[in-house]
């Protein structure tokens, strides 16, 4: 699951250990999931400046696959308006089921 616009816009995704039965109605994910939550960077300002920040959107997209060849399921999370030394750029983390054991 995420939540792009948590935290103002730091944005967040939680994954759960699966037990392949399908979710429905209300989940509390306090003691059944691990967070990632995002931060703030720092961006250019509109009308130039260098002294704003702005949320990474963590979770924004996100996709799920056997990313690493391992045979489990890990989390490909984007966070678009991450800024690396380049300027605005989208990160892409990676959550592996080893990450979070």
């Amino acid at each position: 699951m995420s939540d792009p616009g948590l935290h103002d816009r730091a944005g967040a995704i939680y994954v759960m250990p699966g037990t392949g039965v399908r979710l429905a109605g209300a989940v509390d994910l306090g003691p059944t999931s691990t967070a990632f939550i995002g931060h703030d960077v720092r961006v250019q300002c509109l009308g130039g400046g260098d002294d704003c920040t702005a949320g990474e959107f963590v979770g924004a997209e996100f996709d799920v696959g056997d990313q690493t060849g391992d045979g489990l399921v890990d989390v490909l999370v984007a966070a678009p308006t991450w800024q690396g030394t380049s300027g605005m750029g989208t990160r892409a983390y990676l959550v592996s089921p080893a990450s979070i054991r």
